[in-house]
Formats: C-alpha cells, structure tokens, sequence
C-alpha cells in the first residue's frame, strides 16, 4: 500500500514538473518569437524607408540626366553660332546659362545612416544587406567624386570664364539683363573659335562620361528596389 502511495506521488510530481517545463519552455519560444518578430517589423520598417529614400535619389539622378542632355543641347547651339547658323534666340539665355552648368546629386542618407548606427546586420538577406552598402558607399560615391572632387570634370570652373571673355562682345542683354541675343560671330579669330571648340568638347565628353555612370547607378538603384520590394512582399 506504502509503494502504491509513493508511485502515485511519483506520478504526480512528475506530470507537474512536465507541465512546468512545458510552460517555461512555451514562455521562452514565445519571447525569442516576439523578440524575431519585433527584429523583423524593425528590418521592414527600415528598408520602407530607405525604398523611399531612393525613390526620391532616383528622381534627382534622372532630373540631373535629363539636364545634362539638355546642357549637351546648348554646346551644339553655341557650336551653331560659331559656325554662322541659325540659333534659337529667344532660349539663349537658358542655354548660355546650363552650357557649363554641374549637377549634384542630392543624396537622402538619413534611412541609411539610421541602419548603420542600429546595426548593419538588422538587415538579415545577406545579399540584400551588400547590395544596400554598395548603393550608398560605392556608386554614390562616385557620382559625388564626378561632381565635387575630380577636378577635369568640373565643366564650370573650367570653361566659363575663358569662354565668357571671348563671347561676351557679342552678348545683348535687355533692360533686366537678360542675355536676349548673340549676334553673329563674323570677327571671331580662329585662334578664339578653336579655344571656345576646345571647352566645348571637353565639356561635352565629361558629360558623355558622366551619363553612362548616372544611367549605370539609375539602374544599380532600380535593380536594388527590386529586391527590396521583393522582401517586403514576404512579409
């Protein structure tokens, strides 16, 4: 009767220490699960933000394309005067004015620089997590040195001045100064002809250079956003 008792209290001490350990471990799997749960909301409320980040680098990058197209657009009118063919009076004071004219990219780092200083690694798809640091670490970066840094690249600092010298006594300006007109370049020496081709083909092949990286990094974004959606939708 004694053993029977002692195996019932065996029995009973034993389901309890079960069902214990069943609800610590229960306990502790629905921490670590609300704890990876809050690491992901973290990670995709981090890459919406950096997925609007670039929509808004890749506006600034393709408006800069677009105006070093149009700045293109005003070497071959000014190459135009210089041949003695008809220009388009009535724009040439916006293109005078985008004829050696730089664009920076304006570059949003702040969901960026949010990422670096919570973790890099909050991004959990390795490949994702690479692609994001060579976007902002490498191919902005070399959009910024082709702006700001390399010095043959700096089309403004470069030409305008000796350009301006040679143009300006065929420039009319309206009462607010408005250049209105060039007149025809029927007393340029050819010594001056050739200074003004030379800027203007160094200008127009810097630019040349500089579209097929902006075009190249528009698509690195484009491509990276991909992805990025692609991991939001596993949500």
């Amino acid at each position: 009767m004694g053993k029977f008792k002692k195996m019932k209290w065996f029995g009973s001490y034993s389901i309890q220490f079960v069902l214990i350990f069943i609800s610590v471990l229960l306990a502790f799997m629905l921490s670590e699960w609300s704890s990876d749960r809050e690491e992901r909301i973290s990670e995709l409320k981090i890459l919406t933000e950096i997925n609007n980040s670039l929509d808004r680098d890749l506006y600034d990058i393709e408006s800069n394309i677009e105006g070093y197209k149009y700045s293109m657009r005003s070497a071959e009118v000014i190459e135009n005067w210089l041949s003695k063919k008809a220009i388009p009076q009535d724009s040439i004071n916006l293109y005078y004015q985008i004829l050696f004219r730089n664009y920076t990219p304006i570059i949003n780092r702040s969901a960026y620089e949010s990422l670096k200083a919570t973790s890099i690694k909050t991004i959990s798809n390795d490949s994702l997590r690479l692609e994001i640091i060579s976007v902002y670490d490498y191919y902005y970066r070399i959009l910024e040195k082709l702006e700001d840094e390399i010095y043959e690249m700096q089309d403004y600092r470069n030409h305008i001045e000796i350009t301006n010298e040679i143009i300006t006594p065929y420039m009319e300006f309206d009462e607010n100064l408005e250049l209105i007109q060039l007149r025809p370049a029927n007393n340029l020496s050819d010594q001056d002809q050739n200074t003004i081709k030379r800027c203007l083909w160094k200008t127009e092949q810097n630019r040349e250079f500089k579209l097929r990286e902006y075009t190249f990094v528009s698509e690195k974004i484009k491509a990276l956003q991909v992805q990025i959606e692609k991991e939001l939708e596993e949500e």
